[in-house]
């Protein structure tokens, strides 16, 4: 689980698995296999892994907050 006073950075030349996800933004798995179920969230595969780019983590978290209606300042 993440602390909610230390601020999460996401390194945008950074590749993340599921496991650092889950861990790093306090997400279900089921919430990031829905993202990329939904085309929200683009990966890559590397076998069975299932990899992300740190700035495609960055794009998806920001369309979400544009979709909620998250004013930005």
């Amino acid at each position: 689980m993440t602390d909610p006073t230390k601020p999460i950075r996401i390194e945008p030349e950074a590749i993340y698995d599921d496991g650092a996800l889950v861990l790093t933004l306090g997400l279900t798995h089921a919430a990031i296999a829905r993202a990329r179920r939904d085309k929200r969230l683009r990966y890559t595969r590397n076998g069975r892994r299932i990899l992300y780019r740190g700035q495609w983590i960055l794009d998806w978290l920001e369309s979400d907050d544009r979709r909620e209606g998250v004013n930005r300042g």
